[in-house]
């Protein structure tokens, strides 16, 4: 009941605090896959619609692999594809600034262009294309313009993140709000709001670290079921992203009890750390042969090679490579101010958060060290129910995340020195060009274990969960709010003509 005399806008503020407050906040915005799922979708529909078309990294190849999986056509092994002129024209008339969405503009389906290049998407696996291809077969059916095509498919690539990160949000036992925060990241968002192939790869990131989590928590050792799951993710990282694979190096570093089984006859080979490895082992075995399957069915390579490559005559080229990637800075380039610093190693860091189509335009500097301050106060702040769930394994496991990500990242670099640097700047090439900084958003969920040791030493307190969870809901609301605007002041200024 209301005090005797209260006005009109004291009583609202009373609802307000009173219901709105402890009712919404308190049941939602301390739910980190409801935040997710609700930034994710009004901020993804906003970029699906306001990021001009085919603008994205390689949309324009994502999209001609999308309407080819659409027609039922996998892959070649002569690399020839038909399609309908006008699909096939939309998709180089980026070249030529057209970026407009030609939504009213139907397409002849019967005019066809036959045996053209399939694009530089056709070498990808079709498990990463499926929810675009999704898309762009609804749109094909019922209206058959590019523009209500490649948003069909962005459509149908944000919803099919978005479910999937929300359902692994909500299952994960650790790291909740860490992975809500980087798949809400700018980067992570634009990426999954079009028609990339990143979508998938970060869904699969995502569920081996998330699966990985889940399965140290447990107190019994991995069932069967388990040891297929595992296995069959790390076909899913090799088929979604090649070097990704390197992220099994996770396994070794899991608690020997998850490997304890009792067998009739004691032997060395049937002990807990034995087994351990050879999951290792069949999981890397059967990721090899997913990949070469594909490449021996569908003539289509998913590892680099390059001729001219100096590397494996001279393996110590590559830590200088690694230098100039990752360290070095520019001394013409200017970052905050200071001349000297950036360069090529600022891209990627800056691009990991807010890079955006094609790297037009990007997050001020400020705003992508917040995203990465943000990432850390997630992090960083005391969960008890969390550190008793790792208990004892959370250096080892700290350990194990660190060095995945660390060879991984060796292992994107050089994979894109073979891809990009090698045929672009020939066998003197001192960078690996082609690294983009949107290759390691997801595989940032591997440093939760690091936070969660770090919080012994090191942590961040915040008095009560609904501060805690305003806090995170704000930042990166706003984060999202000024890539939208400046997806529209982008737009404005005529940066897609």
């Amino acid at each position: 009941m209301l005090p005797e005399g209260t006005s009109l806008c004291g009583a609202l503020y009373v609802l307000y605090t009173q219901v709105l407050m402890r009712v919404f906040l308190g049941k939602y915005i301390q739910r980190p896959e409801m935040v997710f799922l609700v930034l994710a979708s009004i901020f993804g529909v906003f970029s699906a619609v306001l990021v001009p078309q085919l603008s994205i990294p390689d949309e324009n190849m994502h999209f001609l692999r999308a309407y080819s999986l659409a027609s039922g056509h996998v892959a070649g092994n002569d690399d020839k594809c038909t399609f309908p002129k006008g699909v096939y024209d939309r998709a180089y008339s980026i070249y030529q600034g057209d970026y407009a969405a030609h939504y009213a503009k139907r397409i002849s389906l019967s005019s066809v262009d036959k045996d053209v290049w399939c694009g530089t998407a056709a070498p990808y696996s079709p498990l990463v294309h499926l929810p675009q291809a999704a898309g762009v077969l609804l749109a094909k059916v019922f209206y058959p313009s590019t523009g209500v095509m490649v948003l069909a498919g962005r459509l149908a690539n944000l919803a099919f993140f978005a479910g999937a990160i929300y359902y692994m949000i909500k299952t994960v036992r650790i790291g909740k709000w860490a992975f809500a925060v980087i798949a809400l990241l700018p980067t992570a968002i634009q990426q999954a709001a079009s028609l990339s192939a990143d979508a998938v790869t970060f869904v699969v990131t995502f569920a081996l670290v998330a699966f990985l989590l889940n399965l140290v928590t447990q107190k019994a050792a991995a069932t069967q079921r388990q040891l297929v799951m595992l296995v069959l993710l790390a076909g899913g990282l090799i088929l979604s992203k090649a070097p990704n694979i390197l992220l099994i190096l996770f396994i070794p570093f899991l608690p020997c009890r998850l490997f304890s089984y009792t067998f009739r006859k004691k032997s060395a080979l049937l002990k807990p750390l034995a087994i351990k490895w050879y999951v290792f082992l069949v999981a890397g075995v059967f990721a090899v042969l997913c990949a070469v399957a594909w490449q021996k069915i569908f003539g289509q390579p998913l590892v680099a090679s390059q001729a001219g490559n100096p590397i494996p005559h001279h393996p110590w080229l590559f830590i200088p490579i690694l230098f100039r990637t990752y360290v070095y800075m520019d001394p013409h380039a200017t970052i905050f101010g200071f001349t000297g610093l950036g360069g090529f190693s600022d891209f990627i860091v800056s691009s990991v958060v807010g890079g955006f189509a094609s790297y037009r335009y990007w997050l001020p500097e400020t705003l992508v060290i917040v995203c990465y301050l943000l990432l850390l106060f997630v992090l960083l702040r005391p969960n008890k129910e969390e550190e008793k769930l790792l208990g004892d394994s959370t250096g080892r496991l700290a350990l194990g995340g660190i060095v995945s990500l660390g060879v991984l990242t060796l292992g994107i670099t050089y994979s894109l020195y073979l891809l990009w640097a090698l045929p672009l700047l020939g066998p003197r090439a001192i960078y690996a060009a082609g690294v983009q900084g949107r290759y390691f958003t997801a595989a940032l969920a591997t440093l939760i274990p690091a936070g969660i040791w770090l919080r012994r030493h090191i942590s961040i307190a915040v008095k009560t969960d609904v501060l805690f969870s305003s806090i995170v809901v704000a930042t990166s609301g706003f984060l999202l709010l000024f890539y939208t605007w400046e997806t529209l002041y982008a737009r404005h200024l005529g940066m897609f003509h």
